[in-house]
């Protein structure tokens, strides 16, 4: 859940800093309010773009040099899209390998990770097909990224004790936003994921 959002020179928005609470919320106002760029400025948070222009300069405040919003999400937002991150990008790779987008000796060389999941399944089945292989390297992969989430999620936890989602802000860290070793490892490799997929699905 999105908890606080603060917006700077975005449309006609000056400056605002603005809070919510738990459940849904309902944004009322005269027209020209900022009800729609308040909207605007959640979904550039969630998606990276405005769903109302492709052009940038088209956010900025007329007399500003720049734009800029920021966000704070609640732990159970972070943890779900860390979640997300690791569903997708291990889909990535069984739909690339399906497809034929790159064969498993591609993936193995480009991900260094791929490459290390996939000697343990070599190591436990040595007689099972190429088909078979991809697929227990792909559930192993995503049950190693899930239980290091849930690993350093606990552990940050217990170290800070939180009582209220204010605490974990106060603390300037989110702990299911600060993975371990695994999944830091898995997002550079997504980047090599991801290239490697868009050479070869020309996305």
């Amino acid at each position: 859940m999105l908890e606080s959002i603060t917006i700077q020179d975005l449309r006609g928005y000056g400056a605002a800093d603005l809070a919510f609470g738990p459940g849904p919320h309902l944004v009322v106002g005269p027209n020209a309010a900022g009800k729609t760029s308040l909207l605007e400025a959640i979904v550039l948070l969630a998606w990276g773009r405005s769903h109302r222009t492709s052009t940038d300069a088209e956010l900025i405040r007329w007399g500003a040099d720049v734009a800029r919003v920021e966000g704070h999400a609640g732990p159970e937002a972070q943890v779900a899209a860390l979640s997300d991150d690791i569903a997708y990008n291990n889909h990535d790779i069984d739909d690339g390998l399906r497809a034929g987008l790159f064969t498993l000796a591609e993936i193995r060389a480009d991900v260094p990770m791929v490459e290390r999941v996939l000697i343990t399944v070599e190591r436990d089945y040595p007689a099972i097909d190429e088909f078979r292989t991809q697929a227990e390297m792909v559930r192993r992969l995503i049950g190693v990224l899930a239980d290091d989430l849930v690993w350093e999620s606990t552990n940050r936890l217990n170290e800070l004790k939180p009582q209220t989602p204010e605490d974990i802000r106060a603390a300037g860290r989110v702990p299911g936003s600060q993975v371990g070793r695994e999944l830091q490892a898995a997002r550079g490799h997504a980047d090599r994921l991801q290239g490697h997929l868009a050479a070869r699905a020309h996305v």
